[in-house]
């Protein structure tokens, strides 16, 4: 009776523990089934009669969606990361690929994150709340970025911007929440580290996502190198500094996947490698 209670009370709580310890359970349920008798087997079958179901919700629960849009031109790439609520990280300067996706998916966007100020990462940001709201009747959509680079989209500054860079204008938007270091965003059932990255502006952003490990770099760092540092509101210290604060959480909780700004998705392995390159 006691081996049996012992490993009822291990059936239960290695639950939250889905993925990894599946296995595990899965071969001492096979050492116990085969030296146990008939009473411990009929307690293992209550056991999965009650918690099989439960187990697959949760093992569903815990995938998170990320969609990534590849940019082919010199607009960023784009993030969908679909939770209770959806958030857009940076709009790119073409919205045709976010709205396709979001027609297929079938939802809207909560929250559109921007990593920095530059065109090419918000270009797209004011016809994506056009559509939005010509579909809705209504905006829904907030615009969030840190509050240092805040200023510059809220005032059209294209010193800062660097609209004119890309032969184009960039006209005033309302940034709806100034981010700040270690602030979460909530998308329900996922969540969203921010993390204060300057170097690139001074207003640079990544984001975390614990669950499934995934950094969103933005121009900080990408799989194959670094953001420049000589537009105004770059600094090479800065960024030395930032991208020294991700590899600590590298080492810390591990990056499995790294979606940046521009170029091909990559790794925490790539961000060492790059950072051994430049600095």
């Amino acid at each position: 009776m006691i081996i049996e209670s012992i490993v009822y009370v291990y059936l239960i709580y290695s639950n939250y523990l889905v993925f990894y310890l599946f296995i595990t359970r899965t071969i001492l349920l096979h050492l116990y089934l085969y030296y146990a008798d008939t009473t411990f087997i009929s307690l293992v079958h209550r056991y999965y009669s009650h918690i099989f179901i439960m187990q697959i919700y949760a093992i569903t629960m815990t995938i998170t969606k990320i969609y990534p849009i590849m940019s082919n031109s010199y607009g960023s790439n784009c993030y969908l990361i679909s939770g209770k609520r959806t958030a857009l990280i940076d709009s790119g300067v073409n919205p045709e690929g976010i709205l396709q996706k979001i027609n297929e998916l079938n939802i809207g966007i909560d929250y559109l994150i921007n990593t920095h100020c530059h065109y090419d990462h918000i270009g797209g940001n004011l016809s994506i709340l056009k559509i939005l709201n010509e579909i809705s009747g209504k905006i829904h959509t907030r615009i969030l970025v840190h509050e240092l680079d805040a200023h510059a989209m809220e005032m059209g500054d294209d010193r800062m911007i660097l609209a004119s860079s890309f032969g184009t204008k960039c006209p005033k938007m309302h940034v709806d929440m100034k981010l700040n270091d270690k602030d979460n965003i909530d998308l329900g059932d996922i969540e969203l580290k921010v993390i204060h990255t300057p170097g690139h502006t001074r207003g640079g952003i990544c984001l975390y996502e614990p669950e499934s490990k995934s950094l969103f770099s933005g121009d900080t760092v990408f799989a194959e190198g670094i953001g420049r540092t000589d537009f105004p509101g770059g600094n090479w210290s800065d960024l030395d500094e930032s991208i020294q604060k991700i590899l600590k959480l590298n080492d810390a909780q591990g990056i499995t996947t790294l979606y940046p700004g521009h170029g091909r998705i990559g790794s925490g392995d790539d961000i060492k490698q790059v950072y051994g390159m430049y600095f």
